[in-house]
């Protein structure tokens, strides 16, 4: 099988991501605070399930961070997912350190929440974080179905456990990086239609993805989440027109929203891109006055 890339190249670790994106930023020298986050499993204590809510009983996730809001009261939540070889830890510190004091929002808990460990295709089968395995990165990809219906119910999870804290599920949003954004697709396009908003990033899905029959079947009436899809010019990994073809075909089912072309950028998470999520999500999620 000829593969585009080998495994290893998509394997990132934890002490490996400050260094990398360090590269990127535009002002070498400077220090950012880095904000506090909880490491959270389904066995969190009662003091952190009063402020987190309480995820439940999660079947393949292991470990989610959250970053909580700087308000008293959380009014929206955001799930955003790691790319493949990744975990939560290091994805929010990578976050955390882009973004600086900007990395919460006022009103709006993040959760973050690792892959399970999973043979991966593209990876010579070698099992790694991953949210679901694909065939290749083309558009003539098939995906593992039965990794997407699994990992899908402990996110659906996550995201009951924040309505039965009072959010409701229009003020609720996902995103991700490469194959988190893959499976960020399939939560707001197949298996949660009814939450706020989609953020993609270096993302896209085959033409034999599910995403598409459920579009193709569903009621004219059902209201669909509003997609953000960012995509580096130069990205080596998830060719742009995969991207830009994925959006055009969600288009013509109903899906609207905007796809961004980062210049210059190739298969990485920069600063502007996470500053344009956050204001995305802002935007659709507003704080809620007199909260």
């Amino acid at each position: 099988m000829n593969h585009k890339f080998l495994g290893v190249q998509h394997i990132i670790f934890c002490r490996d991501i400050i260094w990398s994106f360090r590269k990127i930023l535009p002002h070498r020298g400077s220090r950012s605070t880095i904000l506090p986050f909880r490491t959270m499993g389904y066995s969190s204590s009662d003091e952190e399930s009063a402020q987190t809510c309480h995820f439940g009983e999660l079947n393949a996730i292991k470990q989610v961070v959250t970053t909580d809001q700087l308000n008293p009261e959380a009014t929206g939540a955001l799930i955003l997912m790691h790319g493949t070889g990744d975990n939560a830890k290091c994805f929010s510190r990578m976050i955390n350190y882009l973004m600086g004091q900007k990395a919460a929002f006022p009103h709006i808990r993040i959760i973050y929440p690792t892959a399970p460990f999973t043979p991966y295709t593209p990876a010579l089968g070698v099992p790694t974080t991953t949210w679901f395995d694909i065939s290749n990165y083309t558009m003539d990809a098939v995906e593992n179905e039965d990794n997407i219906n699994r990992v899908g119910q402990d996110l659906l999870r996550i995201i009951d456990s924040q309505v039965k804290c009072g959010i409701p599920r229009n003020r609720i949003a996902v995103g991700g990086f490469s194959r988190g954004g893959a499976m960020a697709f399939h939560l707001g396009f197949n298996l949660a239609p009814d939450i706020a908003a989609v953020g993609v990033m270096s993302s896209w899905i085959p033409y034999s993805s599910v995403i598409y029959k459920f579009l193709r079947e569903r009621s004219p009436s059902q209201k669909l989440p509003v997609l953000l899809q960012q995509h580096g010019e130069y990205d080596e990994m998830v060719n742009i027109s995969e991207g830009r073809t994925t959006f055009e075909e969600l288009k013509k089912l109903g899906v609207q929203g905007k796809f961004s072309t980062l210049p210059r950028q190739g298969h990485v998470v920069s600063k502007k891109e996470i500053e344009d999520l956050f204001q995305f999500v802002s935007e659709l999620i507003p704080v809620q006055q007199g909260i």
